[in-house]
């Protein structure tokens, strides 16, 4: 009974050392998060605003699920952004240009980055 226990006991712990040695959350983060494929649609004002996103605001919200958001129809879609409302979108809702978000919460982001954001959305094809 002893040596039963024992390697049900040894086998658990392979298992369970073998999972987490495979999983490092740095290495799974950056290759989810850090090389997105971008669909643009041949949308030119896509790329642009998918940048700034990403350097100002994936930092502190690398997990959320907009983070995989790599298409104007991914983005609609979320509810994130109103095609053509960019006044109306979560996205700058959520900014301390609008006057009432809070994001990003170190510092705004800079006068030409949020016309970029707003640019996009005004005129997803």
């Amino acid at each position: 009974m002893k040596i039963w226990r024992l390697r049900r006991f040894v086998l658990l712990v392979a298992v369970l050392t073998s999972s987490c040695a495979a999983y490092n959350s740095s290495s799974q983060d950056d290759a989810l998060y850090s090389e997105a494929i971008l669909e643009t649609g041949g949308d030119p004002n896509f790329a642009p605003a998918f940048a700034i996103i990403q350097s100002q605001c994936a930092s502190c919200h690398s997990h959320s699920a907009w983070n995989n958001l790599n298409s104007n129809t991914l983005w609609v879609a979320s509810g994130y952004v109103i095609k053509g409302q960019a006044n109306s979108s979560i996205l700058i809702q959520k900014t301390f240009q609008n006057g009432t978000g809070n994001m990003p919460p170190s510092n705004s982001l800079n006068s030409s980055d949020f016309n970029t954001l707003k640019n996009w959305i005004n005129n997803i094809p």
